[in-house]
């Protein structure tokens, strides 16, 4: 199951950057390698049950793009999981916790049956 968010604003780099990271750890995501410079971070998260395997990945890159900051977060939950969040809840947890920090953030969010715009 894969769920793209797409989230804008006028804000900074660097400030959304910064609350993109930090929102990773919000939604229960663990870092594991970031690249400020190309706008890279990648997270996982494990169920710790299942003897910590990989139980959903995200992929975000931010960019600067017709004077915006553009952020791109794809969710990916790997299939043979049961219950929990899917892909789509994600990546909505995920710009709830951007827009916190970043009050006019533009949240987008498509899976393959679903597109939510607020």
């Amino acid at each position: 199951m894969v769920a793209v968010g797409q989230y804008s604003t006028k804000d900074s780099s660097d400030k959304v950057y910064n609350a993109a990271i930090e929102a990773i750890s919000e939604i229960q995501f663990s870092v594991k390698t970031t690249d400020i410079q190309e706008g890279i971070i990648q997270a996982e998260r494990q169920n710790t049950d299942l003897n910590m395997q990989v139980f959903a990945s995200v992929s975000v890159i931010i960019k600067q793009v017709d004077g915006k900051t553009l952020v791109q977060a794809t969710f990916i939950r790997n299939p043979g999981f049961i219950g929990g969040r899917k892909s789509l809840k994600m990546a909505q947890k995920y710009g709830d916790y951007i827009k916190k920090v970043i009050s006019d953030l533009e949240i987008s969010i498509e899976d393959k049956k679903h597109k939510m715009i607020y």
